[in-house]
């Protein structure tokens, strides 16, 4: 989706419209994947630019954790901005639950560059 140099944004399904709003101003190479089984690890070895992943996904943490082992093994660091792992209890609007999740622009914008000054 776009070029950049600091870190590798990988970001599925519906996540793609908040961590476009979230990095358009950070210097980051955005992979967007529209399936997520089987997994396309060459298009992201391929495309890996900088040590940073970051994984940006609807689904729980962890999810893709077996398809992108090897990467993070090769002393690629790696964040993952996904739903927890935890009972979700709220309720109100998608707009609402991302909010509250962290997945909403502003919250992916401050933990992305929360990670890139680590």
């Amino acid at each position: 989706v776009r070029k950049g140099s600091d870190a590798t944004v990988v970001v599925f399904a519906e996540m793609l419209d908040p961590v476009l709003e979230a990095c358009s101003d950070l210097n980051v190479n955005i992979l967007y994947y529209s399936t997520v089984c089987p997994f396309d690890i060459r298009t992201l070895q391929e495309n890996l630019t900088g040590d940073k992943l970051i994984l940006c996904h609807p689904f729980y943490e962890g999810t893709f954790a077996d398809d992108i082992i090897n990467i993070v093994s090769q002393g690629v660091a790696l964040c993952e901005i996904s739903v927890p792992r935890i009972i979700l209890r709220n309720y109100g609007t998608k707009t609402e639950k991302d909010i509250h999740l962290g997945l909403d622009p502003a919250s992916i914008k401050t933990k992305i560059k929360k990670f890139l000054e680590e």
